[in-house]
């Protein structure tokens, strides 16, 4: 069964909070911070990130099995990526929604 993990929104100004990601070069809130899990995603320009992160909101939900998870989306814009050595993360379409699917090992 798949868990609700937060609701990420791309932004253009500098939110209270945000830290910077080198890998991908975009500064994120933690969606812990807020009340409503709210994830704010301000991408540097020539950030290599899909497109679709950098224009759509995206959904997160934590799931146990990503493979089969994907199998059912109707696009993937990113292919799964071990983001911590306990985390592995895919953005999807599925829907009309974009989706962030989190496998944790943990």
């Amino acid at each position: 069964m798949a868990q609700y993990m937060h609701l990420g929104v791309p932004v253009t100004k500098p939110q209270p909070g945000e830290v910077y990601s080198p890998e991908m070069k975009l500064f994120l809130t933690d969606p812990k911070d807020h009340p409503y899990q709210y994830e704010c995603l301000r991408f540097e320009p020539d950030s290599q990130m899909p497109e679709d992160l950098k224009k759509y909101p995206h959904v997160a939900y934590k799931v146990e099995d990503l493979a089969a998870e994907l199998k059912g989306c109707d696009r993937i814009v990113m292919q799964p990526a071990q983001v911590s050595p306990t985390t592995k993360i895919a953005f999807a379409w599925r829907d009309g929604v974009l989706f962030e699917l989190m496998e944790c090992s943990e």
